[in-house]
């Protein structure tokens, strides 16, 4: 604390219209593997790291075999380049089974594993007024069946009409084997009267298509995607659990949807 009150006390004493120049190293592009085999298909997306001042977006690398192995049976399948770095393939993944990914790219070759666990269970899905602090807010409330007998780790992934609206990732922790409660906020009823532009996509609208995918994923992959939610405020890149010298995580999931349409008079008020 004494560190930081040093620190403030001699910003006050430094000009504030000197410019920084900051020197960011220049490093060589690493590949990025993000993606898995699934109980629905296989989705694996390989880029390329970008330097700082780079705002071009992640480049697609298109000149990779890219191979999902079945470790129970030996199957395999060769993923077929779709786009924007997408590898994809119709391999279907099943629960308990442990999967092996491959991609050959130039002299490169990564590799990782991942085990598929047992699908969730979607209970259900609501929508909900809550006031907090003076201010009525639309909440999302999810419940879901943990699967007993072990330790369980989810990622959920809210759409709204096709694009990704709310993600976070969830332990069993708190009632395992049990039913699992997940609740997020949406908007206030503020936000909704007032409409500003850079509100819009924080804002539902009645007649939104509202797709739910809850996945049940393996620990390394809990906690890559944990770090990733905290990688805002440290800047810094998750552990990954491909090796070959790569960024990225590769997942065996099973996936269970729900799908709902949004309409303001059908939101359920707490009293």
């Amino acid at each position: 604390m004494k560190k930081l009150y040093l620190f403030l006390t001699l910003l006050v004493f430094v000009s504030c219209e000197k410019e920084l120049d900051i020197d960011y190293h220049k490093v060589a592009p690493m590949a990025v593997v993000e993606g898995g085999v699934m109980d629905n298909g296989c989705d694996v997306r390989l880029t390329t790291t970008l330097e700082m001042a780079d705002s071009t977006g992640a480049q697609g690398i298109k000149d990779a075999k890219v191979v999902i192995t079945s470790l129970a049976d030996g199957s395999s399948s060769i993923l077929k380049y779709k786009s924007y770095g997408h590898y994809v393939s119709t391999f279907i993944g099943e629960p308990g089974n442990t999967y092996q990914l491959d991609i050959w790219q130039g002299d490169n070759h990564f590799s990782a594993q991942s085990t598929m666990p047992h699908p969730p269970v979607i209970k259900s899905f609501i929508f909900q007024w809550q006031e907090i602090m003076g201010r009525r807010i639309v909440m999302a409330d999810l419940r879901f069946l943990d699967t007993p007998n072990e330790e369980n780790y989810y990622y959920m992934n809210v759409y709204r009409n096709g694009e990704s609206y709310r993600w976070t990732v969830i332990r069993d922790i708190l009632n395992p084997g049990g039913e699992i409660q997940q609740v997020f906020g949406c908007m206030s009823e503020e936000m909704v009267k007032d409409n500003k532009p850079e509100d819009q996509d924080q804002i539902l609208n009645d007649g939104d298509k509202i797709t739910i995918e809850l996945a049940s994923i393996d620990r390394i992959t809990y906690d890559y995607l944990y770090a990733l939610q905290l990688s805002g405020r440290s800047s810094s890149n998750p552990v990954s659990n491909i090796s070959g010298g790569c960024l990225g995580c590769f997942w065996a999931a099973a996936v269970a949807h729900y799908e709902c349409t949004y309409q303001t008079a059908e939101i359920i008020s707490l009293q």
